[in-house]
């Protein structure tokens, strides 16, 4: 009985934390000189780097501004933070990594915050 409740504990662990999460960076190449990059400082998580001209027109519509981060768990996103006005990303990559180590509890709409 007791190899079962530790297999069935092993198995929920397991699941509970093979979440696949992705980190979605777009930024456009007009814009490169405002590139973020901390990009590369972000680990546990598969990072797609795109271009956002060639994106599709709904995809293109939910981003305002670039560059923008849009945290994926599962496919679905769960947290994401898009340019300020001056078309630079103000945040700390800390702050994403908390959101992917799930340490912080993330908001799907969150603009970066001036420093």
């Amino acid at each position: 009985m007791k190899n079962l409740i530790t297999l069935i504990l092993l198995l929920f662990t397991s699941i509970s934390f093979s979440q696949e999460i992705t980190v979605l960076y777009m930024n456009s190449h007009w814009n490169s000189r405002n590139d973020w990059k901390d990009v590369d400082n972000l680990k546990r998580a598969k990072i797609l780097k795109v271009d956002f001209d060639s994106q599709k027109p709904s995809i293109k519509q939910a981003i305002r501004s670039v560059p923008a981060v849009i945290v994926l768990k599962d496919g679905r996103p769960v947290a994401t933070w898009q340019a300020d006005l001056s078309m630079k990303l103000k945040v700390r990559w800390e702050d994403v990594q908390d959101v992917i180590d799930g340490k912080s509890v993330p908001t799907l709409r969150r603009r970066a915050s001036t420093n």
